[in-house]
């Protein structure tokens, strides 16, 4: 029976990883074709602007506690204008929140838009974004997982037999 369980679980951890693999490549492949159709242009924050509240660990010492003692902090993104291919002035709310803030007023980034859609415009990462990494990371932990339940399900019917 527990050479069953193994099994069981080997093959839902796979069927995880699959999945996860699936979502990560249809995201990088998203931001390629992103990347490849869009054009930069240089941006100005124009303004810092708080879009909510992150909790984090309990954190007895830090006077931002919440009731349940954990530590908050306000997240801010940056509100950026830029001029669009098409000569236009365009303005738009970053997609990512941080603390500490992640630019500064008056700072100077690069954007990215699609010259048909300005609106499509985002702040330029240089790296593939963090939701990336972190379902590339549980994408290779599900399927180190599945692996290992797999061999463990193989042997327990070996020994039992």
């Amino acid at each position: 029976m527990p050479s069953r369980v193994f099994t069981v679980l080997g093959r839902v951890l796979g069927l995880v990883a699959v999945v996860l693999l699936v979502v990560t490549v249809t995201l990088v492949v998203r931001e390629q074709r992103f990347r490849a159709a869009s054009v930069t242009a240089v941006g100005t924050v124009t303004e810092v602007v708080a879009v909510g509240v992150r909790c984090d660990e309990e954190d007895e010492d830090d006077p931002g506690t919440d009731p349940d003692g954990r530590s908050c902090r306000t997240v801010y993104s940056s509100r950026v204008s830029f001029v669009a291919a098409d000569g236009s002035t365009r303005t738009f709310l970053s997609g990512t929140a941080s603390w500490p803030p992640e630019h500064a007023e008056g700072e100077t980034v690069t954007v990215r838009h699609r010259p048909s859609d300005p609106g499509s415009a985002r702040v330029d990462q240089s790296g593939p974004g963090l939701s990336v990494l972190v379902l590339g990371v549980l994408t290779v932990a599900f399927g180190v997982f599945a692996l290992l339940w797999t061999v463990l399900g193989r042997r327990a019917r070996s020994w039992a037999g």
